[in-house]
């Protein structure tokens, strides 16, 4: 079996839903946004000190390394399919699996907050969603909301449908 993408907004279960798929299925999960903050601290700090250029330059070179290992689970950060040379090397090794969520979710789901640099307000979320929407589904083998299931149920379905 490939290895397993997750890709999808903050917010719709990437590291939580991946978790689960993980356990289900006896592979390593990997979270490059968790890698990214071992290497280089704070993501907004980063983003704020570095700019995006260099942010998305760090999160490729992480995201790569997370792909073209096997037997993994990965949960990509929101912003990957913006890197479309990014995205053809987790298209080669992955199973891609795009996790959606209702905005009004989503909202819920993600606290406004220093440490999400490109979400200072709700509307950015929408905003967010809309500019990536067509990239996501573009990439995805499976789409699968989790708007009102547990990270357990999603897993358990998702893992069904692989």
């Amino acid at each position: 079996m490939k290895n397993i993408a997750l890709i999808g907004m903050m917010g719709s279960g990437k590291t939580s839903v991946g978790r689960e798929i993980a356990s289900l299925i006896g592979k390593e999960f990997v979270d490059t946004d968790e890698i990214f903050v071992s290497r280089y601290g704070n993501i907004a700090r980063f983003f704020a000190t570095h700019g995006e250029t260099e942010f998305r330059k760090a999160e490729r070179e992480i995201s790569l390394e997370a792909v073209l290992e096997s037997d993994r689970v990965v949960s990509l950060g929101g912003g990957a399919v913006l890197d479309s040379e990014l995205m053809k090397k987790v298209k080669e090794n992955c199973t891609v699996v795009l996790l959606t969520c209702e905005i009004a979710v989503l909202e819920k789901r993600i606290k406004i907050k220093a440490d999400r640099p490109l979400i200072t307000k709700k509307e950015d979320i929408e905003n967010i969603l809309k500019a990536r929407n067509e990239l996501y589904f573009g990439y995805a083998d499976i789409v699968f909301d989790t708007s009102y299931r547990t990270p357990a149920l999603s897993a358990s379905e998702i893992v069904a449908l692989l």
